[in-house]
């Protein structure tokens, strides 16, 4: 298998994300999978998922994951959030305080980010916010597993969700019954919407 610090640590190129800006551009394709994920499992899973509508689903996704990607947030030690972390996440050695500085900081504006969304959307009850956070779960876990590109961000071979859901988290049966479906139906879901490797001005100039 592929050592991707290795890669890293040679100082070559990366197959996917070799810049800030691919990051970013890698970021918005994975919340938009996310979306649509988390609107395929309310649409298979109705009866589960009864407490949102299919509107307040496609709406709350639009947050998830924004943290990376808006430039106003700052990192513990006063960096850009989302330069911060691809700075860090993509270093050839991840600082030993990447998890204080930027992690905690990411999952912290994370979960104030979608729980304005749910605000927002008029999603109120307890049920239908846990129900939320559960399509977020399963959906991001799917993507992370099933999309290639996300072994560069986190440095190692992602486990598909549906082992990962039950190793790790030890979620329940019937959440890993729905992660195995999506997963099952992951290509034809997200079809289009895979991230692929950006082009630099060098290349083009090669090209031309």
């Amino acid at each position: 298998m592929r050592d991707l610090r290795l890669v890293k640590e040679n100082n070559q190129r990366r197959e996917y994300v070799n810049s800030y800006e691919d990051f970013k551009v890698y970021t918005i394709f994975h919340i938009k999978r996310v979306q649509v994920l988390a609107m395929e499992l309310k649409r298979a899973f109705p009866a589960y998922f009864d407490k949102v509508s299919m509107a307040q689903v496609e709406n709350v996704f639009l947050y998830h994951d924004q943290a990376k990607v808006l430039e106003n947030l700052t990192s513990k030690d006063g960096r850009v959030l989302s330069k911060a972390i691809y700075d860090d996440a993509y270093a050839k050695v991840p600082p030993q305080n990447f998890r204080s500085n930027v992690v905690d900081v990411l999952n912290a504006h994370d979960q104030e980010i979608m729980e304005y969304a749910m605000e927002k959307f008029l999603v109120s009850s307890k049920e239908a916010r846990e129900q939320i956070k559960t399509l977020e779960m399963i959906a991001d876990f799917v993507d992370r597993g099933c999309h290639a590109p996300t072994e560069e961000e986190f440095g190692r071979k992602m486990d598909l969700a549906s082992n990962f859901l039950v190793n790790v988290i030890k979620a329940d049966s019937e959440v890993v019954f729905m992660a195995k479906a999506l997963e099952a139906k992951y290509a034809e879901v997200t079809a289009g919407m895979e991230y692929q490797p950006q082009i630099t001005e060098t290349e083009i100039e090669l090209a031309a």
